[in-house]
């Protein structure tokens, strides 16, 4: 196993002179304060806003960042402006250098990207190399662009056993045939469907699990922090790797990984030819299926505060929160360990409404609209007087009312292999929030800034 990357030595230099710079300009700004009391502390305290507000839009993005760069330009005009009125002029050149060099020499002493996280061994326990691996192999997940053969080829580098779908293959029966057979880590190469069927097994038997991404979008491996251009790497999790706990989400008898949608979504994903024309079927439904004419949907909730809802067009749940804000690791989730499903219900009364949600999530912009409830719950219930449609994990489904949704908490052993990052996008911006202060002062002793 690869030990966390320590930082180079220009990495502790940065954060020494950003440190050292820090100080200098919060001295020169007690200075100033009470050398020319009370205006020189007003320009203090509105250059300390301006300073916080900075190091906001470096590590922000979207309205945020747009919101802290307004915030910053305001303060730290109004400080110079008091400066320069109690002819400071020197005292303000000092402290817009000191603070350019402290920011700057931050940033690039805590810079954080893929390439860093690749550097590092992914969170969770070391295991060994599993005693007998079985991988799954989908052949046709992904359109088959990642040919099976370097999947079961890279399978026995590792000591695991791979097992190709026919065209007649029940998956969770050979998931149980595996077990029977003495398997001790099951592994999934396929799409996300696939993955929650073979994880579901693997939990239900107390197995550590090998996601491989190999399906169309792959995004329980894009949380997982799996490296989704990198299936034949993924394969290495039989080896030695890193394991740790996630949740998995259940409807009714069917597990999933991912989320389940109910609704416009659902109805969408039902339609004939959505798989090859996803935008052009959604458009030609939307009016269908939102429109004046429209049927409704029968779909009936409860909230947290126990008040029944019928009127939702939209209702997801997901395996643990999404980041929706703006900004970075949007559409994907910082953890998958909060023990908790995400449930949104949106109320759209036309196509128009609909066309607004899709852009404003297109755009990385958050839902921020009329008729938009979040909470988290440990279990859900939604009825209807039919069947009800539903997409669990992009999968069309037509399940019996009620739908119960659950979260087993923990219930996964998920293996990740030594080379690929185990942090999500969203895991990652989470960690360029944390205290400046802190990841410095562990840059500077040689420390994994964290």
């Amino acid at each position: 196993m690869r030990t966390p990357a320590a930082p180079t030595l220009r990495q502790r230099a940065l954060a020494l002179l950003a440190l050292l710079a820090g100080v200098a300009a919060i001295l020169l700004q007690v200075h100033i304060a009470t050398r020319e009391f009370p205006s020189g502390l007003v320009a203090a305290l509105l250059g300390a806003v301006g300073v916080w507000a900075g190091w906001q839009v470096l590590i922000r993005r979207g309205p945020r960042q747009l919101a802290a760069g307004v915030t910053s330009a305001a303060a730290l005009c109004g400080s110079v402006a008091v400066l320069v009125t109690n002819s400071l002029l020197l005292e303000l050149v000092a402290a817009g250098v000191l603070v350019l060099l402290a920011l700057g020499a931050a940033r690039r002493a805590l810079g954080v990207d893929v390439r860093a996280l690749n550097g590092v061994s992914p969170p969770g326990t070391p295991v060994p190399p599993a005693q007998r691996g079985v991988l799954l192999i989908n052949p046709k997940s992904g359109d088959g662009r990642i040919p099976a053969s370097d999947l079961e080829a890279a399978a026995r580098r590792h000591g695991a056993e791979p097992v190709v779908l026919g065209p007649d293959d029940d998956l969770r029966e050979l998931a149980a045939q595996a077990v029977a057979d003495g398997a001790d880590v099951l592994g999934m190469a396929g799409g996300d469907g696939s993955q929650a069927l073979v994880a579901s097994v693997a939990a239900a038997h107390g197995l550590g699990y090998v996601c491989v991404p190999s399906g169309t979008r792959n995004h329980f491996a894009l949380d997982l922090g799996v490296d989704r251009t990198d299936a034949v790497g993924a394969v290495a999790a039989f080896g030695d790797a890193v394991e740790r706990n996630v949740d998995l989400g259940r409807v009714n008898d069917r597990p999933f990984v991912n989320n389940a949608s109910l609704g416009v979504y659902a109805t969408i994903v039902q339609a004939d030819g959505y798989r090859e024309r996803k935008l052009g079927t959604a458009a030609e439904l939307l009016p269908q299926v939102l429109g004046p004419d429209a049927p409704g949907f029968d779909l009936r909730y409860r909230s947290p505060h126990g008040n029944e809802h019928g009127e939702a067009q939209l209702i997801f749940v997901a395996n643990n929160r999404y980041t929706l804000d703006a900004g970075p690791g949007f559409g994907s989730r910082a953890q998958l360990d909060e023990g908790a499903l995400r449930v949104v219900a949106a109320q759209m009364r036309s196509p128009a409404q609909a066309t607004e949600l899709v852009a404003r999530m297109a755009a990385g912009r958050g839902p921020g609209m009329h008729g938009w409830r979040e909470w988290s719950a440990t279990d859900f219930e939604v009825h209807s007087s039919t069947d009800i449609q539903v997409a669990v994990d992009g999968e069309a489904l037509t399940l019996p009312s009620p739908l119960r949704f659950e979260i087993a908490a923990g219930a996964l052993r998920v293996r990740i292999a030594p080379a690929h990052p185990g942090v999500s996008p969203a895991g990652m911006a989470h960690a360029r929030g944390r205290t400046m202060l802190r990841r410095l002062l562990n840059t500077l002793r040689g420390r994994v800034a964290r």
